[in-house]
């Protein structure tokens, strides 16, 4: 049987096969040892022909899920999401690893959950969410560790290294690399060995260390040519070609970079297409093509937007806007420095490195625990655990009563204390999230007027504008935060009167009139004056205010806020409504909700916290009323809520 496996292979070496010839050379061998060829078919081809990768890895689902073989059809499962990955479909290659992932848990495969759990973290790395993706492939590495398969602790240990690689902690992103060569060289690994070489080599690169990593970049160039890693050939290629780069041999840069861009494609390599792409365009303009870096640009750009691929798409912004800036088009320049202030701060920022930081450690501490358990195993405890089982009993006797007694009392407080805490989490995460938005243009605005101010004439005035609509935004944000901290402390004073609704309306269209103007949106009411309800007029104002915003936010150029209202009984029923893109169903029902987030870019980009119908909610309830949602995508939304009215002869709502 292995004689016949290795004849495959070496057929395989020869020419390119496809599915049709395997299935007549497999024709003859059991379904399980056919299933087993296609799997390693599937992974041996997944760079050099991932087309017939796809084949032979769905080919294997299907046997082995006709032998019923879930071991089998988690493999594949595995396998064919690395293929997908590498093309870039990350949709595609998450789907087959959760699935996977079902599949090895349902009959306790430790291989397969630990190879699952290590590639979904892979993917969430690639996206950008390092925190989420550290907690997957720790997840694989403590069971590649129980079960001390060092293949598979080398896959996650590579995978650490990456992500500490890409927030620039470069001292543990070494430790874990390192670690990966110490794995590799055990099991007599030199693939995965030459790969954790160059990450060591990108990173010498990146800490502007050029003579160590192309000394590491020339050593692997010599391991790739031997074995005929195409991927690993453009990886090198590229980062020597960098170094080229900086020492002014555009002509060599070149030369490399085109080099590894063909390997790229030959191996339909998305990260490296584009990377490479991004970083010729740049070369091409030093060499005084300009209209090839601009060609070669775009389509890098073009490819990072299709697929979402966070720190290749940090790199094209980067050279984007070092492109825009060598051709003077500090407009342009600008646009993309802007985008990629956005995406460093969404993937690499403080609470991601803090929740990096936890989450290791916890991972460190269950390792010392397990290690102090296995210890304690080899101590003779039988004297010991009588006195414990003694101890035991009479704490329980004398605890019993205590429990009973503080029961009720400590659910009571247990459940104030969450509910406390959820406020809190929710203040912070708007505060760290909605207000770092508006300052980021403040101060993406302010240094690049600071940096080219006399280079600069027509866009000033724009400039200066956009730093004042990100100040007023912050300082609506602050203001409703102001409020809402407020009411969730007790600390809010309601003086309720008598309030004339038109008056309200009028005044809110008056101090927003100028946002709405500058969309070409208009502001109209049918409430005529004389319909008087009960309320305090900050609230009243605050719900109108946030309403309103939130109306002009959501609608398109030209569009329109209405609000009308209705007495029904001793109500007042007002509705808030716009003709923008409307809401889905899921939207609305988490629109109301604590500690849900909900917060949609605006028509015109506008950035919004969920904060503000938050806040509308609250204050209605305090006003005794209610408030909801009706809305249709594309077709606007309604916001109706009632309110108490005024009675005219006892000063008192009805």
């Amino acid at each position: 049987m292995i004689l016949f496996i290795l004849l495959i292979h070496a057929a395989m070496g020869w020419a390119q096969p496809n599915l049709d010839s395997l299935r007549k050379s497999m024709s003859d061998q059991p379904d399980s040892l056919k299933a087993v060829m296609l799997t390693d078919i599937c992974w041996n081809e997944r760079a050099t022909n991932p087309e017939l990768a796809i084949e032979a890895g769905e080919e294997a689902i299907r046997i082995a899920q006709k032998i019923d073989n879930k071991p089998l059809q988690a493999r594949a499962m595995n396998l064919l999401g690395v293929v997908y990955r590498n093309r870039g479909n990350y949709a595609r290659a998450i789907d087959y690893y959760k699935k996977a992932l079902i599949l090895a848990e349902q009959i306790k495969d430790s291989v397969q959950i630990g190879y699952s759990y290590n590639n979904i973290g892979g993917i969430y790395r690639i996206q950008g969410n390092n925190p989420l993706a550290l907690e997957y492939v720790l997840n694989g590495l403590k069971i590649f560790e129980n079960i001390g398969d060092k293949r598979g602790m080398a896959f996650c240990t590579i995978n650490i290294g990456l992500i500490y690689k890409n927030q620039k902690n470069y001292e543990k992103a070494l430790e874990y690399l390192n670690k990966t060569i110490e794995l590799r060289e055990e099991i007599g690994d030199e693939e995965g060995k030459a790969l954790a070489l160059n990450l060591i080599a990108e990173i010498y690169k990146e800490q502007n260390k050029p003579d160590e990593a192309l000394e590491y970049y020339q050593n692997l160039e010599r391991i790739y040519k031997a074995n005929g890693s195409k991927t690993g050939l453009a990886s090198v290629w590229g980062g020597i070609g960098d170094i080229y780069f900086e020492k002014g041999d555009y002509k060599r840069a070149l030369e490399l970079r085109q080099k590894a861009l063909d390997l790229s494609r030959a191996s339909n390599s998305i990260e490296g297409i584009a990377t490479n792409l991004s970083n010729i365009s740049l070369i091409y303009y030093k060499l005084g093509n300009r209209s090839k870096a601009d060609e070669t640009m775009n389509e890098a750009l073009r490819l990072t937007e299709k697929y979402n691929i966070a720190y290749i798409t940090l790199e094209c912004y980067e050279n984007a806007t070092k492109l825009s800036e060598m051709k003077g088009d500090f407009k342009t320049a600008l646009v993309y420095h802007k985008k990629l202030t956005d995406i460093k701060d969404s993937i690499i920022n403080r609470k991601s490195l803090a929740v990096v930081r936890a989450l290791e450690s916890i991972y460190e501490n269950e390792k010392q625990k397990k290690e102090n358990e296995l210890l304690v195993k080899d101590i003779e405890f039988a004297d010991r655990q009588r006195k414990f089982l003694l101890i035991i009993t009479l704490l329980i006797l004398l605890s019993a009563v205590v429990i009973y007694n503080r029961y009720r009392a400590k659910k009571v407080a247990a459940e104030e204390l969450a509910e406390l805490n959820n406020m809190k989490d929710t203040f912070f995460r708007i505060l760290a999230h909605d207000l770092k938005s508006p300052f980021n243009t403040i101060f993406v605005y302010t240094n690049f007027l600071i940096s080219h101010y006399d280079e600069i004439d027509d866009e000033r005035k724009q400039f200066i504008e956009s730093i004042e609509r990100a100040a007023k935004s912050n300082y609506q944000l602050l203001e409703n935060l102001l409020m809402w901290s407020q009411a969730q402390m007790g600390k809010l004073e309601m003086q309720m009167v008598n309030i004339d609704l038109y008056e309200v309306v009028k005044t809110n269209f008056f101090l927003l009139e100028e946002v709405a103007k500058s969309k070409e949106i208009s502001l109209e009411t049918s409430i005529e004056p004389g319909i008087e309800v009960w309320a305090d007029e900050n609230i009243l104002n605050t719900v109108f205010r946030n309403l309103i915003s939130n109306g002009i936010k959501f609608s398109n150029k030209g569009g329109r806020i209405f609000i009308e209202a209705i007495k029904e009984d001793n109500t007042v029923k007002v509705t808030v409504a716009d003709n923008g893109i409307g809401m889905d169903k899921e939207t609305m029902d988490k629109l109301f909700v604590r500690n849900t987030r909900i917060s949609k870019t605006g028509t015109s980009g506008e950035k919004g916290s969920g904060l503000g119908l938050l806040l509308c909610k609250d204050f209605i309830e305090k006003l005794e009323g209610k408030i909801w949602v009706e809305s249709e995508l594309d077709k606007g939304s309604k916001f109706i809520f009632t309110l108490q009215l005024y009675n005219n002869q006892n000063g008192q709502s009805i």
